[in-house]
């Protein structure tokens, strides 16, 4: 059977329509091979970089910032202050290869210490402690102490040094993390405060008495002690006076005696 000349031009531009449906409501094609493995390689290659902040043991060398930071768990002190219930904890850190400003205390970044409740305690002034302080920020290596005020009920867990980009008002976050110890060191009493100066116009301390002089003459007996308490003697009884003899005159003549 032979159709007609414009059938067939139908049927050719309805076949064009279908296969152009096809081909874009159709599955999508899937992605080359060269995407695939460019892909996978930029997620897991060596050049992937984690953004989580490093942890460690309290003692173990830390990198951030591009310093290697140390706070060392061998001087890690605890004491009580005088003024109030709470403890006053020191930890003495050690900052190397510093190349950029790093900030241990104050708003845009610094030490904190986390406790068992979730508090985050920021650093304080030392009212008893007299280690140097890190003066914040560190421009260059450096060794010095941070120091907290805990309430005796707190456990403190972590130790985090945290950062903020400058300027953008962020909260700044941690950018490395240190486990604290089990259990911290038995707190110390606070040194004795210092006598008080005298009250002006107060007449001078006397001062102490000198010591006897040991006696350096010899001592009597056969003891051999020369120095020590001796008894003082009575002096000697006077001897009578005698008579001057009577020499005879006769001896007197033949002698110089006389």
């Amino acid at each position: 059977m032979e159709w007609p000349a414009h059938l067939g031009a139908a049927t050719s531009v309805l076949a064009a329509a279908v296969v152009l449906a096809g081909c874009s409501y159709g599955p999508a094609t899937p992605p080359m091979a060269e995407t695939s493995s460019v892909s996978a390689s930029a997620s897991t290659g060596p050049a992937a970089v984690s953004i989580l902040p490093g942890m460690a043991q309290l003692g173990t060398a830390l990198t951030a910032k591009g310093a290697t930071i140390t706070p060392k768990s061998d001087n890690l002190t605890v004491v009580r202050q005088p003024t109030s219930s709470e403890l006053e904890v020191g930890i003495e850190v050690s900052l190397t290869g510093v190349t950029a400003p790093i900030d241990v205390t104050g708003p845009n970044g610094g030490f904190q210490l986390y406790v068992s409740s979730g508090e985050h305690i920021p650093t304080a002034t030392p009212t008893v402690l007299t280690s140097t302080p890190l003066v914040s920020p560190v421009n260059a290596d450096a060794d010095g102490w941070v120091f907290f005020h805990i309430r005796p009920d707190m456990l403190p867990t972590q130790l985090a040094l945290t950062a903020a980009p400058a300027g953008y008002g962020l909260t700044p976050q941690s950018i490395a993390i240190w486990i604290m110890p089990a259990k911290l060191p038995a707190p110390g009493l606070p040194p004795a405060p210092p006598a008080p100066p005298p009250p002006p116009g107060a007449p001078p301390a006397e001062p102490a008495p000198a010591p006897a002089p040991a006696d350096q003459g010899g001592g009597g007996g056969n003891d051999g002690n020369r120095g020590g308490f001796h008894p003082r003697l009575p002096p000697p009884p006077k001897m009578p006076q005698l008579p001057a003899p009577q020499v005879p005159s006769v001896i007197c003549r033949h002698t110089g005696l006389c």
